[in-house]
């Protein structure tokens, strides 16, 4: 496990530079108030594809560890059609948005982006799951190096930066798929029905979508403030990402290997996972004494106010850190509802801190609040783990002790 992890923080660690250099591009070449708009769409965009995607990306990491090669496929060919469904749809909403004059027209180019790296990544976790780590990141890099290079020369000939930035974000994506369709190919007798699936995906579907209510940190912002402050807080969040990258990584490790063993060997992972929790403070503080600096030097002079901002977000990054493969145990103990529900409490939580602390301190505000969701849920999720499951549930058993749906 330690060499897929080096090999994987190598890659998406990459993936993440490559992605914080898109968001600095952007930032410095529109309005505090558009960029608002990109990120707080990029939030709701998150929770909507996690609740389209009906859970399928977790299904297939599990159900890839354990050899059940038939219900991979048949969540493979269901994140496609549900994918396909997802652009049409998103695209249709946000060219009447559009036409009405609420958002810009390129906003769809970053919606379709974002639909057809959901895709992506549900694949890749079939090699993820096999312990090829090498492959499953290249296409990761790809699609970031790929948006990169057509970005930076489009703003420089003086391209509008938002159909730039939607458009190099969609090539990359694209050629990231075509290059993972081709990596990635499950063939197993029989079909899983639809009707299974989705039932065997829903825990994991609500999990991940309350995981993804702290992408909505913006949107809120938006809403209880304005864009141009939600553009103000999404710069200091932005930078915040790659302090998540180790905990990430290791939670895409965590679930295939907890689901392999015993419930008591899943619960063995908590230890190394707090010692990386622990570890993330190496960049969190460095981080937090530059606050200054950094945010200038990243995303421009106009956004230096966003320091203490970006303070307050990193004092809950090793608590964020921790939640992620701390979920993926009890999903690997198959407590897959447990940590769903939690999940789901834990969205509550987040969005109503993230909205009193605005309402009471601005931008800081809603930063503190979303730290101290972030404490609150690593402490539940602990206590979860360390009461071990509920009616002897082991690993391919559901949260309520049934066998999964097949």
């Amino acid at each position: 496990m330690k060499r897929q992890f080096l090999v994987l923080l190598v890659s998406r660690g990459l993936a993440s530079v490559l992605q914080a250099v898109l968001f600095a591009v952007l930032a410095r070449s529109v309005s505090a108030h558009d960029f608002g708009l990109v990120t707080a769409l990029q939030g709701i965009l998150a929770v909507v594809l996690v609740l389209t995607g009906l859970g399928m990306p977790g299904l297939v990491s599990r159900a890839r560890a354990r050899g059940e090669d038939a219900t991979v496929a048949g969540a493979l060919r269901l994140t496609w059609t549900t994918g396909l469904v997802t652009v049409v749809l998103t695209a249709g909403v946000l060219a009447v948005a559009a036409a009405l004059g609420a958002l810009p027209l390129a906003l769809v180019l970053v919606a379709a982006t974002l639909t057809v790296e959901r895709t992506t990544d549900a694949a890749l976790n079939v090699p993820v799951a096999d312990g090829e780590v090498t492959s499953s990141g290249l296409p990761v890099v790809l699609r970031r190096a790929l948006a990169i290079a057509l970005l930076l020369p489009a703003t420089a000939w003086g391209a509008d930066p938002l159909w730039a930035y939607g458009a190099a974000g969609l090539v990359g994506a694209l050629a990231a798929q075509l290059w993972t369709q081709r990596l990635v190919r499950v063939e197993a007798p029989g079909r899983t029905p639809v009707r299974a699936l989705v039932a065997e995906g829903a825990p994991y579907m609500w999990n991940t979508a309350a995981a993804q209510t702290r992408q909505l940190d913006v949107t809120v912002v938006a809403a209880v403030l304005s864009p141009g402050a939600a553009g103000a807080y999404a710069a200091a969040s932005k930078l915040v990402a790659p302090a998540l990258l180790v905990p990430q990584t290791i939670a895409s490790l965590v679930l295939p290997r907890a689901s392999r063993g015993t419930a008591h060997q899943a619960r063995r992972l908590v230890r190394p996972l707090l010692l990386a929790g622990a570890a993330s403070l190496v960049v969190v503080v460095p981080l937090a004494l530059l606050a200054e600096p950094v945010v200038t030097l990243v995303m421009g002079e106009r956004y230096a106010g966003s320091a203490g901002t970006f303070r307050w977000l990193l004092v809950g990054m090793p608590f964020a850190a921790l939640s992620a493969p701390l979920a993926a145990v009890l999903q690997g103990q198959g407590r897959a509802r447990e940590a769903a529900t939690n999940g789901l409490l834990f969205a509550v939580v987040l969005l109503g801190g993230v909205a009193a602390g605005a309402v009471l301190a601005g931008g800081e505000g809603a930063a503190i609040g979303l730290s101290l969701s972030f404490v609150v849920r690593t402490v539940a999720l602990l206590a979860q783990i360390r009461r071990g499951p509920a009616d002897g549930a082991r690993p391919g058993v559901t949260g309520d002790g049934t066998p999964p749906a097949t």
